[in-house]
């Protein structure tokens, strides 16, 4: 579960400027936090990813990529639902180019079965 996050932050810092267009075209945020927010996620899924990954601080690395994934999947949930528009939800910049839709739905929900059953178990004391 770990690579998953380094691959959708590397691939968003490959393109920033795409990036900022999807989270603009959400109009959750005012326009002067797009770029600062299209330049800082990619680096939190980086570290969430390494996080998990090299077995550091695992726990809290699954809670916040739960939180994200919850985040992304809502707002995208919520935009198609709006808009009945699959637009394009910048999951993985433009490495894989997804739509808001039901698969991303369910796609975002089996990605979170998947990263809670990853955790591994705290040591016993």
């Amino acid at each position: 579960m770990g690579l998953l996050f380094v691959v959708a932050g590397v691939a968003k810092m490959f393109d920033t400027i795409g990036f900022a267009r999807v989270i603009g075209n959400y109009h959750l945020v005012p326009s002067c936090w797009v770029m600062p927010l299209a330049i800082f996620i990619p680096y939190l899924e980086l570290a969430i990813g390494l996080m998990i990954l090299l077995d550091f601080y695992q726990h809290l690395a699954v809670i916040a990529g739960s939180i994200l994934i919850i985040f992304f999947t809502t707002v995208s949930l919520f935009m198609y639902l709006k808009t009945g528009v699959a637009s394009e939800c910048g999951c993985y910049g433009q490495l894989i180019v997804r739509k808001n839709n039901l698969w991303l739905l369910i796609e975002n929900s089996l990605i979170m079965v998947a990263l809670i059953l990853n955790k591994k178990p705290s040591p016993k004391k």
